[in-house]
Parts: structure tokens; sequence; C-alpha cells
């Protein structure tokens, strides 16, 4: 079965050509931020099903609670 998600390895997410996740500067860390609409919880662990890399490179785990763009 095709990933639903795809990732460049390091900031961004997509589906197809939409940007679903990308990572900023944050005050401490870099952090996570996911489309405004997407169910939180479900897609970070999509992400980390279907882009590992992306997910270990910058520290994502299931418990992560990203922000919205």
């Amino acid at each position: 079965m095709k990933p639903l998600y795809n990732s460049d390895g390091r900031n961004t997410v997509f589906c197809g050509k939409t940007i679903i996740a990308k990572m900023y500067v944050g005050n401490e860390q870099p952090e996570m931020r996911i489309l405004q609409g997407m169910n939180r919880s479900e897609t970070v662990k999509q992400i980390i099903k279907d882009c590992p890399e992306f997910a270990i490179y910058n520290n994502i785990t299931e418990s992560y609670y990203p922000k919205l763009f």
C-alpha cells in the first residue's frame, strides 16, 4: 500500500503537493506545525508511520502535540 504522506526527510511533509507539516525555529528547539483543520494526534501518528526518517531526524514521537499553521 502506498504511503499517504511523503517527506523531504528533514523539513516538510507533503500529501501530494499539499504541505501537511513543516518544521519551524522554536524558542528552545525546532517545532513542527501542521496544517490547520487536521486532527493533531492522528496526523502525528501517520507522519511517524509514513515518514520515519522525518520523525527520527526531528525527534517526533506519538506524544508530540504540534501547533498549527
